[in-house]
Parts: structure tokens; sequence; C-alpha cells
């Protein structure tokens, strides 16, 4: 009893860590919010606002020199997006909140009367799994925020000439910074900035892959309830005395009523999908988009200098930390898809000789389902898959050549 009140305490509230980090940087999906709360909310909403108007003006003021348009560009892409994407989140937040709780409750909880501890293993390993990864991606991320701010320091340390200074990540173009007070004072502004902009950014996109997850861990626990289904009919106790043909009749009633509550599973986990797809298509769109043009772009201001240079390093940092946030959704789509497809095998996997006529029909209806398997897309363009992730790093590497070559010839 006490270990299963402790598994059931372990297993509450699958996305907690993502949620806390939003939290922490003003975005929540809770609708109790107190008025400091909201008030720091909207104070940390407004300082990625107007950083954002920042960049933009700095693309404006850098537009005919590509190296430098080239650094901001990588940058203020990604935070546009980033805008976006809490906007999205804002947008949808009642429904996605919903969406996350409903992986806790009803059918999708862990039964072990459906699946036996089983379910309990396949949950917590991808929480596990998804902990794990989250600690990746937001180290990935701490180290090009590191990277841009020892730079930025190094600077200051290395010259007195503020034409020397460099501010962390990005040039800041809305005044020239002559002074030590202006140095310190901007550094840190655009420190915060960065740091706001990559909490949520990076924790939107890890909230969004877990959810793919837990939908392909649904999937995987729907299989083993499929390959369990005879057997569990076979293995009912029948404490009254009937007939052969009493207990055949008893024995197949079960095995259609278990079969339609697989059938039941599997419509809601599809259905889950599809209120995923609808909130999020155009936002993985925009992802797409957007990471395309901050890989070439980075790519080539990284290919401006050196590999010991500072920007250099942090730079490759960078696009290491882009290729794992589109890898996130791209990898976990995939699985998904596979899984889903894998559900019609495991129908096949059934015991189904001397089953009822109507459960055998019903059985495969069910497989000729399955046959058209779950998909994610960019907006109803591109299906999310590793192939897509491949095509768009290529396209990425193919744009950024073209960049490079057009400077050597100038």
């Amino acid at each position: 009893m006490i270990n299963d009140n402790l598994k059931n305490k372990k297993l509450k509230d699958y996305f907690y860590l993502q949620k806390l980090v939003l939290r922490m940087t003003g975005v929540s999906l809770g609708e109790n919010d107190t008025d400091a709360y909201k008030l720091y909310s909207m104070f940390c909403v407004f300082l990625a606002i107007t950083y954002t108007g920042v960049e933009a003006y700095g693309l404006v003021v850098h537009i005919n020199n590509i190296d430098m348009f080239a650094n901001v560009i990588s940058l203020s892409a990604s935070h546009i997006l980033g805008v976006v994407k809490v906007f999205v989140l804002l947008k949808n937040k009642t429904s996605f909140a919903k969406l996350l709780n409903t992986f806790e409750a009803g059918i999708f909880a862990p039964n072990h009367q459906r699946g036996g501890i089983l379910e309990d293993e396949l949950v917590e390993k991808c929480i596990s799994y998804t902990t794990k990864q989250s600690i990746v991606y937001w180290s990935a991320v701490s180290m090009v925020l590191f990277f841009g701010i020892l730079d930025s320091v190094l600077s200051k340390i290395k010259s007195n000439d503020y034409n020397d200074w460099s501010m962390p990540l990005a040039p800041f173009s809305l005044f020239e910074v002559t002074t030590n007070a202006q140095f310190i004072l901007v550094c840190f502004y655009q420190s915060t900035c960065l740091f706001i902009f990559a909490s949520i950014i990076s924790s939107i996109d890890l909230l969004m892959g877990s959810v793919i997850a837990h939908m392909k861990t649904q999937f995987t626990i729907l299989k083993n309830t499929i390959k369990s289904i005879r057997s569990d009919v076979d293995d009912e106790d029948f404490s009254e005395k009937v007939t052969a043909r009493h207990l055949q009749k008893t024995s197949a009633g079960l095995l259609q009523k278990k079969l339609k509550y697989v059938v039941t599973y599997h419509q809601s986990i599809i259905d889950l999908t599809e209120q995923f797809e609808d909130a999020f298509n155009f936002l993985l769109l925009t992802l797409f988009i957007g990471n395309f043009l901050v890989l070439c772009f980075t790519m080539y201001h990284a290919s401006l200098y050196p590999l010991s240079n500072t920007k250099a390093f942090m730079d490759f940092t960078y696009v290491g930390a882009i290729c794992v946030q589109l890898l996130l959704t791209c990898y976990w789509s995939n699985e998904l898809t596979l899984e889903s497809e894998s559900v019609a095998y495991a129908c096949y996997e059934v015991n189904f000789v001397g089953a009822s006529p109507a459960f055998q029909k019903n059985l495969a209806l069910m497989i000729q389902r399955s046959q058209r398997p779950v998909v994610l897309t960019a907006g109803k363009f591109v299906n999310l898959s590793l192939d897509a992730y491949v095509s768009i790093l290529r396209m990425s590497y193919s744009y950024y050549m073209v960049l490079r070559r057009k400077n050597e010839y100038k």
C-alpha cells in the first residue's frame, strides 16, 4: 500500500520540471495566479518584446554589413519565434493545460487492471527520458549564454577602447556604449533578456517534445493491452458453475467488451494527437522556417573566425542548441508515427483463432485503421520526422555555402 502511494506521487504531474521553469520566467499555465505574479509575468514579457524590438532595430542599422547582419538575424529570428511561441501558448493556455492534465487521469492514467505494473514502468521511463533530455538541452543553452557573456567580459578586460567592446551574443545598436557604467548596464540588460528568452524558448520546446513522447508512450501501453486481450479473458475466474456452451458465450462477450474498450482507448489517443496538431501545427511551421534561417546565418557568422576564437565556439554551441531544438520535435514525432503504425502488428499477434466472427471482424477493422499512422505536421505542409530534420540541416548548410561564396567573391 505504501509503495503504491509513493509510486502514484512520483507519477503525479508528468511535466512539472518544464512548467516550473516556464513559471519562473513569467509564463504560467495556471488559472489562479496572484496579482503579484501577473505583474511579474507582464514585466518578463515586456522585457522580451522590447528586446526583440531592439534587435529588429539592429537589423536595420547593420543591413549593409553582411557580417553584423548575420550575427543579429541569427538571434533575432530565434527570439521572434520565441515571442510567437509565447503568444500561441498563452492563446491556447486553457486547452493546453487541459491536454497536459489529460495524461494523468481517466483512460490515459496507468491502470493496473488493464496492463499491470508495466504501465507504471513505461510512464516512469518516459518521464525519466524527458527529464534527461531537458537537462541536456538546458545545458546546451546555458553554454551558449555562458560563452556569450564570457566573450563580452573578456572584451572589456582586454581593452579600454569602447570600439573593441562587445555585448553578449549580439551587438547593441540602440545607442553607442562608451562608458563603463553604460557597458555594465547594457550588458546586464542584454544578459537578463537573453536568459529570459532562452528559458522560455527551451522550456516550450521541451514541453512540446515531452507531450509527443507521452503520446507515443500511450500507443505503447495500447499495444501491450491489445497483446494481452485474449489471455486476460482466458484467465478470467468464473466462479459460478456453468456449461461449456454458456462459458463460451460468456468468454465471447467479455472478449468483445474488452475489444470495445481497446477501440475506445485507441480513438482517444488519436483524438489527443489531433488536438495537439490543430493547436501547434502553425507554430511548428514557423519553427522550421525560422530555425532554417538561424542555422545558415549562424554557421556563416562562425566561419568568419578561426575555430580557436571565442565567437566561433559560441556560434557553434548556438548551432548545437538549435539542432537539439529541432531534433526534439522531429525525433519524438517520428517515434509517435512508428509506434502508431505498430499497433496493427500488435493486433495481428492476438490469438484470434477460435474467437467469434464479430471479434475477428472488429480486429481486422482496427488493423486497417492502424495502417494509417498518426502524423504530426508543420503547418500541414511537412510531416515531422527524422527525414524532415535531415532535410532542414542540408538546406541550411547549402544556403550557408551560398552566403560564404558570395562573401568570398567580394
